[in-house]
């Protein structure tokens, strides 16, 4: 699971612990499906479940893009594995021309 957010992050009371990003600063603007195109998976692969949070099934292995480059962003992710093992991550700055040359199936 993964949930995307940009913009600017604005300070909060700092007696006490907060959030960094509240989303709620100038700005901000929440992701969703319609700012991702897949890249080299079946359209099952990565499903929306609901505002700012998409699954993935794994199957087959494929990547999950922004379909505009974004220059200045904070990221924050849940990240679970139901299976052990495996490889799995999150690409940040991946050039388009690393991005063509995945083939389905291979992340």
């Amino acid at each position: 699971m993964a949930a995307f957010t940009v913009g600017l992050a604005g300070a909060a009371d700092d007696t006490k612990p907060y959030p960094v990003m509240d989303g709620t600063g100038p700005g901000w603007r929440d992701l969703t499906a319609e700012d991702f195109t897949r890249v080299n998976c079946d359209p099952e692969t990565f499903t929306w479940k609901g505002p700012g949070e998409v699954h993935c099934t794994g199957q087959p292995v494929g990547v999950l893009r922004t379909k505009e480059q974004i220059t200045n962003f904070e990221l924050v992710a849940e990240w679970r594995h139901n299976q052990f093992g495996g490889n799995s991550g999150i690409f940040a700055w991946a050039s388009p021309a690393s991005i063509a040359r995945l083939e389905k199936g291979e992340g």
